[in-house]
């Protein structure tokens, strides 16, 4: 009641009794004082007067009364039992015509009564509306709005469906559109069971309690008032329904509307509670109880619009909300309370609400004296005042010694029942801010207690902690001030405090969160439990979420991130561990329950985490073996997305591929990363796996501070497949639906290193933009890359802003093939590299059928790539050139180079040049380079070239595509057919080449390059049948160690042997590779490098046995270990070395940093030279010899011709060892030789014409 309210009706009960010579008579009951005056009973508190229910009662019996007692008690008093609550405390209808004070005091006198409650008949006055005030901007004001720049409490949450706040009202007008449902569209009522009325405008109902709690058909509330109408007024009053609680006037839809009405739905109000309705987001429940009405009051010969109830409606109103699990009570409403200071039949109804952990909520009331009202002056209710828009004190706010908390509560904005709103003042609408908050308190954490204000952590502390100290006025040493309570609301803040004290969530059944959650501790989730989540979940930090083994956790459409509020914006959670069982396989079926954690991801993201999702504890393989299943999902601003540990998935005895796997998903560093200062960052980051995933992803880093430490894969012996995905069925894929793997802006955005493994990368058909390096392989066998690419970026750690689309490192056997190199627009304006490759120290290698656009460098050759003899080694084969500076580049040091030979007289080496190139082919290192090219085709001639001799014929190279289909694993047949490739091949290539270790040193150079050139092209055929069975087998499923032994050492070199030692080491036969190191030296003979070399890789394999044997990762590495790695690493520039830098690149790469650029020096050599054409050397190509039959068993014609002038020749007989059998003499320039082989076994053999122009070679079979 307003104050000026008050002091009239008090002011008129006074003028009343003068002037009409009347004399009150004054009784008391108990302790109270009361007055009858003109038949009606009055209390005089202490700032208020108020009229008796003269009707009621409420008593309670001494706890050791029995039933029988009360039963004859009641006869005695011919009571009415009106309510019962328990057996010791009931509500009593009184006898009529009994005098209301005696009865009352035979009552109270009774010894088995503890206490008498007297009810009041308590009125608000209905207010005019302020219709020229300006509405407060309240939701600006404590902190719900938010703005770019101001977050508010509608950045955390809009409210909970599953938090309901009764309001104790005057009821609600729900066909309002800000309350009810409109065409099915959300409804802010609580239903309390499904709707057993044929409309809202028919609400008989089907005479069924369906809940059981006495309330027939109180589907949306009740309503408690009972006021009778007087006749004397002429207003009508509606009709009273109990289970319609609608809104008569403004001020229960006024209330509720502050709390809940929606919001963002471009009507009247929006609620503080009111959800987003706009972007499908629902609040918080209304539970409307009635307890006010509009009637009007015939008093001292005057009607007065009053909206009244009396104190046992609230009683039930309160117990009525808490048998409907309401968490909040709404009571903008207050009740003198007599000299007790306190209502027995309300102070029990408070407590049974604060024992179920109801938080209520109540107005101080309108007085402006220093006396806070019933029920807020309880101290197990929030007692709110008001504020002006200025957050200073309102003069009409009753305060005092219970004062907690004030809010806005002037000019404020209401729903009124006839879908308009109105403007106006008092703590009544302070109220359900108060109330608003909790509510969305509640929804952040619901596990918030309703202790008081001394509880941490409890909502009055929160409140209490958070209120802003505004008014002008002076707190005391507790913030605390009698008239402000502990100052004004801050919705916001209380919100974010809430979110602290959320505690930690153990997860152990299966749940499915829809809702936004916020979890500033860990989430546990127990083993065979899963938990889906299809909303947001917001962590705190350094928190993480916990997936034991058997737990599952599914997100679908939802998001996990960080709290970008509350001065959380730049914190960081942890992330999420999937705990795996190492000693278990990743399969489940019956009998056998998934032993390890998992993780599944559909449409989700993943954001702001340190390390977003990883499959371990520490760098401990302890738990490793975790499952991650993801498609059509982001992994956003993480500084490690995806974090997958070394873990080897064995069934039966046999290793098979990962069951981690990626589809479609995206990998983003956005410009509002926040960055690590000193440490690489990384979308993905996996060590010791086989056959992980990637179909279709995304890869990119807009974090352009960071662009020189961030990969977008970053592995360690680790084998994984990159390539698109169809998005139909239709077979070949239409383009549209074909959807590509894409890297873009990376330092590397794939770099990968190996020291032990044989597990095959695989990498087809991506798009890399802008980066540093498109793939760095660091010791590395047997990748393929295919079908990919590179448009080239720079790199700005390099002195010349480098950029490399390939980096191949100590790496061998590779299929790099059908990939595009370019930079898009002009001339390259940094030294941007195609593909580099150092050190493959490999009997052979090919760079095939590449396209190289624009660049600086297409091909560039560093370190030993070639193993023994050089015409072995690496090959450049059916590229395509350009529009670049340098197609092909070999640099030069003393043991640098490339295969001498680039092609052979069968084969022409196939690639194009440049026509605006100023180098076509520069070869620096020590030797000379023979380049066999289509005589035919002018751009595959090299003209500007240095240590190269073109060698022109009248052959043409097709370049057929090996991986037309990006099949890497064989089909049945096509195996057997390499299979045979590889026999055949063999077979010529021993031959030849025992041939040349005989007769080599009794050539001229022309037959010696013949005779080298066919060595070479058998050497070709021969391993590269062998590489497509090894990558065969490589890319199956399940790990074929036995076979790859067995192609290792089929092909029989220093480096294969090496990568049988390291396969060892990877399936823990450590015994056996040090006996295979300690004899790799006296199989291969070792000149002065290679043995220093040797020296460095056995170094490097004792130390790695050793920290193996101990049960060590590469992570816990003594410094002892770490001085003699980072030795090896400077040291070395072979195998060992490569494998030392891989080691602490990956492990430590904050503290080792290997930066390789490469930087075609230009300024000396290749400036102040003038490649020229070189001319082609006198090979001769016109003798001709054949052996007629092949195979043969008796006589064999040899049928010969000889050049020009060349009339005298020999033809020798060779075994397949290259023993010479025989020397044939010819006299002729033309002519058959008939030869009787009877001294030769059935086997194969080589025949070679020598004349003096040159020798021809061919093979002859002999057939027994």
């Amino acid at each position: 009641m307003k104050k000026y309210t008050l002091i009239k009706l008090i002011a008129m009960i006074c003028m009343y009794l003068v002037s009409n010579n009347l004399i009150a008579t004054q009784f008391t009951i108990g302790n109270d004082t009361i007055q009858h005056v003109n038949g009606n009973y009055y209390i005089y508190g202490l700032y208020d007067t108020v009229l008796i229910d003269s009707t009621i009662v409420s008593v309670k019996f001494s706890n050791i009364i029995q039933s029988p007692q009360i039963s004859y008690f009641e006869t005695q008093n011919n009571l009415t039992i009106f309510r019962t609550f328990n057996s010791k405390y009931k509500q009593y209808l009184l006898p009529v015509g009994r005098n209301y004070v005696s009865i009352c005091n035979d009552i109270s006198d009774d010894p088995i009564v503890e206490n008498l409650t007297i009810h009041f008949y308590y009125s608000i006055p209905v207010v005019e509306d302020q219709q020229n005030q300006n509405a407060d901007p309240y939701l600006d004001n404590i902190g719900v709005w938010y703005d770019e720049n101001n977050p508010g409490a509608w950045n955390l949450t809009r409210g909970d469906t599953n938090i309901v706040v009764a309001v104790i009202d005057a009821g609600l007008s729900w066909d309002n559109y800000d309350f009810g449902a409109i065409e099915n569209e959300y409804d802010v009522v609580k239903h309390n069971f499904s709707d057993p009325w044929l409309t809202d405008d028919d609400p008989q109902g089907n005479d069924e309690d369906e809940d059981g709690n006495g309330y027939l058909n109180d589907m949306k509330g009740w309503d408690f008032n009972n006021i009778e109408l007087i006749e004397n007024c002429s207003f009508v009053k509606t009709s009273d329904n109990d289970v319609r609680p609608t809104n008569e006037f403004w001020h229960g839809n006024g209330v509720a509307g502050i709390i809940g009405a929606k919001a963002n739905n471009s009507t009247l109000v929006d609620g503080i509670g009111g959800g987003d309705i706009d972007a499908g987001l629902y609040g918080l429940k209304i539970l409307p109880i009635k307890v006010l009405d509009i009637e009007q009051k015939y008093e001292f010969g005057e009607c007065h619009q009053r909206q009244s109830f009396f104190t046992a409606e609230i009683e039930s109103a309160i117990n009525y909300a808490v048998d409907k699990k309401a968490n909040v009570i709404n009571m903008s409403l207050s009740v003198p309370s007599g000299s007790h200071g306190e209502i027995d039949v309300l102070k029990d109804a408070i407590q049974n609400a604060y024992d179920n952990g109801v938080i209520m909520v109540a107005s101080s009331g309108n007085t402006g004296y220093n006396y806070v009202n019933y029920p807020a002056r309880s101290n197990l209710v929030i007692a709110v005042g008001a504020t002006t828009d200025l957050d200073e004190w309102w003069e009409q706010s009753s305060y005092g010694a219970q004062m907690e908390i004030v809010a806005p509560g002037v000019n404020i904005e209401l729903i009124k029942h006839d879908y308009q709103t109105v403007v106006n003042s008092g703590t009544s609408f302070s109220t359900p801010m108060v109330s608003a908050t909790i509510g969305l308190m509640l929804s952040v954490n619901p596990y918030l207690s309703n202790g008081g204000v001394e509880e941490e952590g409890s909502v009055r502390n929160i409140l209490s902690t958070t209120a802003d100290k505004e008014g002008g006025v002076l707190y005391d040493e507790n913030l605390w001030n009698e008239k402000m309570g502990f100052g004004r609301l801050n919705t916001y803040q209380a919100v974010c405090k809430a979110i602290d004290y959320i505690p930690e969530i153990d997860v152990t059944e299966n749940q499915v969160w829809t809702n936004r959650r916020y979890s500033p501790r860990n989430i546990i989730i127990e083993s065979g439990v899963n938990l889906k989540i299809s909303g947001e979940l917001m962590m705190g930090k350094d928190t993480k979420i916990i997936v034991k083994t058997g737990g599952v956790l599914t997100v679908e459409n939802g998001k996990i991130t960080h709290i970008p509020y509350c001065g959380r914006e730049n914190d960081t959670w942890s992330g999420i561990e999937v705990w795996g069982n190492p000693n278990d396989h990743q399969y489940a079926y019956p009998g056998h329950p998934q032993a390890q954690g998992k993780v599944v991801l559909d449409h989700a993201t993943i954001e702001n985490a340190q390390t977003a999702i990883r499959t371990r504890i520490g760098y401990s393989s302890c738990y490793s073996g975790g499952i991650i299943i993801a498609k059509n999902s982001t992994f956003r601003n993480n500084r490690r997305s995806i974090e997958i540990s070394g873990y080897k998935n064995i069934f039966n005895s046999i290793e098979y591929d990962n069951e981690c796997k990626f589809k479609e998903c995206t990998f983003i560093f956005d410009n509002t990363f926040s960055g690590y200062q000193d440490i690489d960052i990384e979308h993905v980051y996996m060590w010791g796996v086989k056959g992980v995933k990637f179909h279709g992803c995304t890869f990119i880093n807009d974090y352009i501070e960071g662009s020189s430490t961030v990969y977008g894969i970053q592995s360690f012996d680790a084998g994984f497949n990159i390539c698109g995905v169809c998005e139909s069925n239709t077979v070949p894929c239409p383009k549209g639906d074909y959807v590509t793997p894409e890297f873009n802006g990376f330092y590397k955005a794939i770099m990968s290193s190996n020291v032990s493994t044989y597990s095959l990368i695989s990498i087809q058909d991506g798009v890399f933009t802008n980066n540093g390096y498109g793939i760095h392989l660091n010791s590395v066998e047997d990748a393929v890359v295919v079908n990919n690419s590179f448009e080239l970026g720079s790199h700005p750690g390099c002195s010349e802003a480098t950029s490399t689309g390939i980096q191949l490192d100590n790496s061998k056997r590779f299929a790099i093939e059908n990939n595009l190199f370019f930079i898009n627009e002009g001339p390259a304006v940094y030294r941007n590299y195609g593909i580099v490759t150092k050190n493959t120290n490999n009997k052979y290698d090919e760079i095939y059928k590449n396209d190289f656009v624009n660049l600086f460098t297409a091909n560039y050759a560093k370190g030993q790539n070639y193993e023994g003899e050089r015409f072995s080694g690496l090959t450049y084969l059916c590229n395509l050139n350009r529009e670049n500076e340098v197609d092909f580049a070999v640099h030069g040091q003393n043991l640098s180079g490339i295969q001498e030979y680039q092609g052979n007289l069968s084969y022409v080496a196939g690639n194009t040049f440049s026509s605006t190139a100023s180098h076509h082919f520069d070869n620096w290192a020590p030797y000379e380079i023979y380049y066999f090219y289509n005589e035919n085709i002018s751009n595959e001639e090299p003209v500007k070239v240095y240590q190269v001799i073109p060698v022109k014929l009248d052959l043409q190279n097709l370049c057929p595509d090996h991986y037309l289909n990006n099949d890497i694993k064989l089909s049945n047949t096509a195996y057997q057919q390499a299979e045979a490739s590889y026999s055949t091949a063999k077979l010529s290539y021993l031959q030849y080449s025992n041939l040349l270790d005989s007769v080599g040193g009794l050539l001229d150079s022309s037959e010696l390059l013949k005779l080298k050139g066919q060595v070479s092209h058998f050497n070709m055929l021969t391993r590269r049948a062998a590489y497509d069975i090894i990558r065969s087998n490589l890319s199956d499923s399940i790990a074929h160690p036995g076979l790859y032994k067995t192609w290792m050492e089929e092909l029989n070199n220093f480096s294969s042997t090496q990568d049988i030692i390291d396969m060892y080491i990877h399936i823990g036969e450590f015994q056996n590779a040090l006996d295979l190191l300690d004899t790799l030296p006296s199989m291969y003979p070792l000149s002065g490098y290679d043995s220093a070399e040797y020296t460095y890789y056995s170094d490097l394999k004792q130390m790695q046995i050793g920290w193996l044997n101990d049960d060590r990762s590469i992570f816990e590495l003594s410094e002892i270990e770490l001085e003699d790695l980072e030795f090896i690493a400077e040291s070395s520039q072979g195998l060992g070395g490569a494998q030392a830098r891989g080691i602490l690149g990956f492990a430590y790469g904050n503290l080792y940093n290997f930066m390789d650029c490469n930087e075609l020096d230009m300024s000396n050599n290749l400036k102040n030279s003038t490649p020229k054409p070189a001319t082609e050397p006198n090979v001769s190509r016109t003798a001709q010899i054949v052996a007629k039959p092949n195979p043969a068993s008796d006589v064999i014609e040899f049928v010969y011709s000889l050049p020009e002038n060349n009339e005298k020749a020999e033809i020798r007989i060779y075994s397949g060892q290259g023993t010479l059998i025989d020397i044939l003499s010819i006299n002729s320039s033309t002519g058959i030789y008939s030869y009787q082989p009877g001294k030769l076994f059935s086997g194969v053999y080589v025949y070679v014409l020598i004349s003096k122009n040159g020798s021809v070679p061919g093979k002859l079979i002999i057939v027994r």
